[in-house]
C-alpha cells in the first residue's frame, strides 16, 4: 500500500531518570555496543564488567535491573490477533527481539517469564525460520531463533513479513527484570546481526513511508514524560525549524562530526578540531574522553567517587552553568537541571551526580563521545538513513 502521509505518528514513554528512583548502574547502553571496548560493557550481574560502576550508589534491591531508567521505550504489537510488547527505540544496534513463549529452560530469569512473551501458535500470519539467533554483551550472551511476523507500529501502521528474533534463554538474567520486555533496533543493516533486514528497510521496501527516516520528540509534563516516533521523516509542529543536519560518517551506528562541547562562562573549548560521537538513543548519559570529562567535572565542581561517577552538592545545582554541544555550527544547551542526576543512594540520601562519563575508548577508530538520553530528551533529533543525516533541532512543545 502506497503510504498516504509524510510520516506516521507513533506514541512512546520516555522513562526519566529523575523520577524512577535509585540510580541504575549500566548507563552506556540497553543492547550490546561493539563500540565500546569490553570494559564498558555490561557484565552477567547488569553492571559494568571489571568495576561494579556506580555500585556504592546502588540501592541493593532484588529488581534492580542494571540500566539507568532513561529510556525511549514504547509499546508495538506483533501477530495476528496483535500480541502487545513494550520495547526500547534503540539507534544503537539493528534487530527487533521479543521473549518467546517457547523458552524451554525451567528458569525465570532465563526464560524471561515475567515478560509479555511472544507465542507463534496464537498468530494467524506467523512465518517460520528457525534459524539460531545471539546478541552477545559483556560476559554473557542473549540465544534466540529468528523468526517473521507482522508488526504493529499505533493504529495507522502495520509492516507485514518483517523479521525478528524469539529470545529463548537469558542464562545470565540480565534482562530479566528490566521494565521492557524486548529490542526496537533502528540502525543501519551494516550493524544487523544475522543479515536481517531492518524493519525501517522494509518499510521503505513497501512503500510505507517515503523514505528510510524517523525523528524522536519528548515532551516533559507534571513530572511525566511521554514522546512521539514520527516514522519517514519530520514533523514540524513539534520543533522550531529548521533542522541543523550533520553528516552520519559510517554507515553502521549513527557516528557524526561533533563541533563542540564547552561550558557556559568558561572560555576552554575541549574539541580543539572536530570531535566524533556517537549518537544513540540506547544509551543514557553523555561519554567522552576521560581527561576532558574530568575537566569538565572540575569546572562543574564535581568530585570523582569510588566507581567513576562525578558528584555535585545539591545546594549548588541551580546555579551551574549551562553546558553547550555544537552540532552543524548551531549550539545546543543544557541546563543543570537536564544533566544533573538527583538520585538516592544505598542509605535513602538524595544525592546529585552529572551526566558525564569517561570512556577510554583508545583504539576505537575515530569515536570519542557518545551522545545519549540525557542529551536526546531535550531536543528533536531525526534519523535520515537515506540521506545519511542526522538532524537537530529545539524541540516545540505543544500548547
Amino acid at each position: 500500500m502506497a503510504h498516504l502521509l509524510a510520516f506516521f505518528q507513533f506514541l512512546f514513554l520516555f522513562l526519566d531518570v529523575g523520577s524512577a528512583g535509585p540510580l541504575l548502574p549500566c548507563p552506556w547502553g540497553l543492547a550490546p555496543r561493539p563500540y565500546l571496548p569490553e570494559r564498558h560493557q555490561c557484565g552477567a550481574d547488569g553492571h559494568r564488567r571489571r568495576r561494579r560502576g556506580w555500585g556504592g550508589l546502588l540501592r541493593k534491591k532484588e529488581d534492580s535491573t542494571g540500566f539507568l531508567k532513561s529510556s525511549f521505550v514504547g509499546a508495538i504489537t506483533l501477530g495476528t490477533p496483535p500480541q502487545d510488547f513494550r520495547v526500547i527505540f534503540d539507534t544503537g544496534s539493528a534487530n527487533l527481539w521479543v521473549p518467546s513463549a517457547s523458552c524451554e529452560h525451567a528458569g525465570d530469569k532465563t526464560c524471561l517469564k515475567k515478560k509479555n512473551r511472544y507465542n507463534s501458535s496464537l498468530s494467524s500470519t506467523f512465518e517460520e525460520i528457525g534459524s539460531k539467533f545471539v546478541i552477545k554483551y559483556g560476559s554473557g550472551a542473549l540465544y534466540g531463533y529468528l523468526s517473521k511476523e507482522t508488526i504493529g507500529l499505533g493504529e495507522e501502521l502495520t509492516v507485514p513479513g518483517q523479521v525478528f528474533a524469539e529470545a529463548t534463554d537469558d542464562p545470565d538474567g540480565v534482562f530479566a527484570l528490566t521494565d521492557f520486555d524486548g529490542i526496537f533496533g533502528l540502525g543501519y543493516s551494516g550493524i544487523a546481526m544475522h543479515d536481517v533486514t531492518p524493519i525501517l528497510y522494509n518499510m521503505k521496501r513497501q512503500q510505507l513511508v517515503p523514505r528510510k527516516a524517523f525523528s524522536m520528540y519528548v515532551h516533559k509534563i507534571k513530572g511525566s514524560s511521554y514522546g512521539r516516533v514520527f516514522w519517514g521523516g519530520s514533523n514540524r509542529a513539534y520543533y522550531h525549524p529548521p533542522l541543523t543536519y550533520v553528516n552520519v560518517l559510517t554507515k553502521g551506528y549513527f557516528n557524526v562530526t561533533m563541533d563542540q562541547i564547552e561550558i557556559a562562562g568558561h572560555d576552554e573549548p575541549f574539541c580543539m578540531d572536530n570531535c566524533y560521537a556517537i549518537v544513540d538513543s540506547g544509551t543514557s548519559l553523555i561519554g567522552g574522553p576521560k581527561p576532558i570529562i574530568r575537566r569538565i567535572n572540575k569546572l562543574l565542581g564535581a568530585e570523582s567517587a569510588e566507581y567513576g561517577e562525578y558528584m555535585v552538592d545539591c545546594k549548588a545545582v541551580p546555579v551551574l552553568p549551562d553546558v553547550e554541544i555544537t552540532f552543524g555550527g548551531k549550539t545546543f544547551g543544557l541546563n543543570s537541571g537536564q544533566y544533573i542526576l538527583r538520585v538516592k543512594n544505598e542509605d535513602g540520601e538524595w544525592v546529585c551526580l552529572t551526566a558525564f562519563m569517561a570512556l577510554d575508548l583508545s583504539g576505537a577508530n575515530i569515536l570519542n563521545w557518545v551522545i545519549g538520553d540525557i542529551f536526546l530528551a531535550h531536543f528533536y533529533v531525526e534519523y535520515d538513513l537515506d540521506s545519511h543525516k542526522v538532524g537537530f533541532a529545539y524541540k516545540k512543545d505543544p500548547a
